[in-house]
């Protein structure tokens, strides 16, 4: 609409200019003394001479924000892309705390008279540093907020609870949420990678 307006703005200035021309061709057939034509003359001259100036003033301020638009708007891609991509880096980091968890934990022993000594690797080896760093930071879909939430609160209840209220089952529904974890993190990951690479396709120059 705004543009449209524009055009039309450009084209009245234009017929003003070609009609006000045409007007005044009676006017210069009735004029007999010098003075009169110079007098005439410098009027037209002025009045034309400000229209165009207009023209040529509004087009320039009118390339000029179309240019200041496009900067804005690469500037906002830029930092869209940027944020995706810090995004996408937490996720990798988190990725890899949980891979090494879980490597921690290849040897447990889901035996009830080696309960203790698969509480004792989890409360010693399993870490949840990056997730308390940055969990606040990290943009993912409610699927994968939840079941980090569940995976991690897993670790929570083992390491803070006395080992005689823990049970194999217990260990077990740790390993199960470490594998969910790490299924559907890896997935938002290649998710926002394929995003991050259309957004980073479209960009402007």
């Amino acid at each position: 609409m705004k543009q449209n307006l524009k055009y039309l703005i450009v084209i009245v200035l234009t017929v003003l200019v070609v009609t006000y021309s045409y007007s005044l061709g009676p006017l210069i057939k009735k004029i007999d003394q010098p003075d009169q034509a110079d007098a005439i003359l410098q009027v037209i001259t002025t009045i034309v001479g400000g229209i165009l100036s207009g023209l040529v003033a509004y087009g320039i301020a009118f390339i000029e924000i179309k240019n200041y638009k496009k900067e804005q708007l690469i500037e906002k891609q830029e930092i869209t892309i940027s944020e995706a991509k810090k995004n996408i880096d937490r996720m990798k980091r988190l990725l890899v705390e949980i891979e090494d968890n879980k490597e921690a934990c290849q040897q447990l022993n889901l035996l009830e008279d080696e309960l203790e000594s698969n509480i004792l690797v989890i409360k010693l080896s399993v870490s949840d540093f990056f997730w308390k760093l940055s969990s606040n930071d990290i943009i993912a879909s409610e699927d994968l907020l939840v079941q980090l939430n569940m995976y991690y609160k897993n670790i929570f209840i083992i390491q803070t609870t006395d080992n005689k209220y823990l049970n194999i089952k217990t260990v077990e529904l740790f390993i199960e949420k470490q594998n969910e974890a790490i299924e559907c993190l890896s997935s938002e990951i290649e998710k926002e990678e394929k995003k991050l690479s259309l957004l980073t396709n479209d960009k402007l120059y």
